[in-house]
């Protein structure tokens, strides 16, 4: 069963007719053609707007941190593009970017229609083993159709929406949510997280390895409607996700004489602690060209992820195994887990390190 869901969409519109689109009101369900028995329907409270419903779909990723999301318009490309990763399954938010792109159709003046996805991932890539449903998108509207004929070309054509989510993940997902070339200023400026408001403070840069640790060990996210008091304090995890790697990469001007401590806090750690601990040690083996160290922290954190409520789940990995980072291809580079995401890692079987 898949743990990363994808709704994936390249709209050729001019950018006037973007703004329109962003602009108009939001759809009534009714104007996308749904099945008899549709897997999806959109729950809650309809938003203002196209541009509000993308909104909120972008704060909700900053909070919850449960996927990613890209939409913005390209130039080079001349499209909308829009890419939105869920880590499990959720209809609310799949049916969302459904119907928002649904809203497209008022503006669209090509004769050539196109299609938007649903993939259940099957892999680091896009592919049309992985869809679940297609939805036509045209001068007559939306609609649902069958996927199997019109995937192939579909997922060709979705190559921008796809490079431009792994630029995102490259970027680090919230500050790529700052950046108008991955989430559109009319939708930036309607959302309501903080975070995508303004930036935050910087992590500060470790002058020992001693300085460095204590400060990873005492990194918490308050709970909620506590106030962060200290530098390694957050108000919220979308706050610690973006700083992540501000932590981890550190560990390379400390070298491996870390890595006994980082180990440690895989194997007792609290939750934020070990997160950074287990990128570190990616970090590590980078550095060293290594990958024993990298592979070591996805032994352990078999455990460990175990005995904190199953958050191997989360955005770290989910980031992963939905784009399969630079970072951990690097890590294990020239090994024969390569190819294989942190998640298909972690559950596997497989003597990791000898």
């Amino acid at each position: 069963m898949s743990e990363t869901y994808v709704v994936a969409a390249r709209l050729r519109l001019k950018k006037k007719a973007v703004t329109a689109w962003l602009r108009s009101a939001w759809p009534d369900a009714k104007s996308l053609r749904w099945p008899k028995k549709p897997a999806l329907a959109f729950g809650g409270e309809a938003p203002r707007s196209v541009r509000h419903g993308l909104a909120a779909t972008a704060d909700q990723v900053a909070e919850s941190e449960l996927g990613g999301l890209v939409a913005a318009w390209d130039g080079a490309a001349r499209s909308f593009l829009l890419y939105h990763v869920m880590i499990g399954f959720q209809p609310d938010a799949a049916a969302r970017s459904l119907l928002a792109i649904a809203a497209a159709a008022p503006h669209w003046t090509l004769k050539k229609p196109t299609h938007a996805l649903f993939f259940a991932e099957t892999g680091a890539r896009l592919c049309s083993e992985g869809v679940m449903a297609a939805v036509e998108i045209g001068v007559g509207g939306a609609r649902f159709v069958s996927a199997e004929p019109v995937a192939p070309a579909a997922v060709k054509d979705l190559a921008p929406a796809e490079a431009r989510w792994d630029e995102a993940l490259d970027m680090g997902l919230l500050d790529a949510m700052h950046d108008p070339a991955m989430l559109q200023a009319q939708i930036r400026q309607v959302a309501q997280y903080p975070p995508l408001k303004k930036r935050k403070r910087e992590v500060s840069t470790f002058t020992t390895a001693k300085e460095w640790l204590a400060a990873i060990a005492a990194v918490r996210v308050v709970a909620h409607g506590e106030k962060a008091k200290k530098s390694t304090e957050y108000a919220n995890w979308g706050q610690f996700e973006r700083d992540i790697m501000a932590y981890a990469g550190q560990a390379r001007r400390f070298g491996v004489k870390v890595k006994p401590k980082l180990k440690a806090m895989l194997t007792r750690s609290a939750w934020e602690p070990g997160v950074i601990a287990f990128w570190a040690l990616n970090q590590l083996s980078q550095e060293t060209n290594e990958p024993t160290h990298y592979l070591e922290a996805i032994t352990l954190w078999r455990t460990w992820s175990e005995a904190h409520l199953g958050w191997a789940r989360g955005e770290v990995t989910g980031k992963e195994e939905a784009g399969a980072t630079a970072d951990h291809k690097a890590a294990l580079a020239g090994t024969r887990f390569a190819r294989r995401g942190i998640l298909a890692l972690a559950r596997s079987k497989d003597e990791l390190v000898p």
